[in-house]
């Protein structure tokens, strides 16, 4: 079942009145990412998402002058990156980090090889096989856990929409980890 485009605007619309104001700046720019093509938003995601990492340990650690240090680590290492960093400091669930990877993954594929500049979600999902495309619905859609109002809905869009559900992810990481911070 296919998800009506007015159904989706008409949920964006009352996510973006809804956002607490003092996300300011980092709001504007994950509002501005659903303008830009899929690779564009792949590429910059994984900065992102790179950034807030690095700002949740610091701001953990309590150690900024170790910024410079974080900054350098890889970000999904699993011995010594940045994520194994948010597993020991119980800042990021395995659900979180098992997307982050999925995200870091994909843009890896996409800044590597000149075949993906003109990357299409829908196009990309339509060559994944069954157990992949399985593993990318459970990815993205980490932040509706089974048995929840939203599961459904969601689990439909990582398919049917897979631009909105991979954005939704960013904003719902992006939007919690910056308030922890904060």
């Amino acid at each position: 079942m296919k998800i009506p485009k007015s159904d989706a605007e008409n949920f964006l619309n009352e996510l973006k009145s809804s956002v607490s104001g003092h996300m300011g700046k980092k709001r504007d720019f994950l509002l501005a990412l659903l303008d830009d093509d899929d690779w564009s938003l792949v590429i910059k995601s994984c900065a992102l998402i790179e950034a807030v990492v690095t700002d949740l340990v610091l701001a953990k650690t309590k150690q900024p002058a170790l910024r410079e240090t974080i900054e350098r680590l890889p970000l999904i290492d699993e011995q010594s990156g940045k994520l194994k960093l948010t597993k020991d400091l119980d800042l990021l669930g395995s659900d979180h980090r098992r997307f982050i990877r999925t995200v870091c993954e994909l843009r890896n594929k996409l800044a590597h090889k000149l075949e993906f500049l003109e990357f299409d979600f829908a196009e990309y999902l339509s060559k994944l096989d069954k157990n992949q495309r399985l593993s990318w619905v459970k990815n993205v859609t980490w932040h509706s856990p089974p048995g929840t109002e939203s599961y459904d809905f969601w689990q439909r869009a990582a398919l049917e929409s897979p631009k909105i559900s991979f954005w939704f992810s960013i904003f719902m990481l992006t939007m919690f980890k910056v308030i922890d911070v904060e």
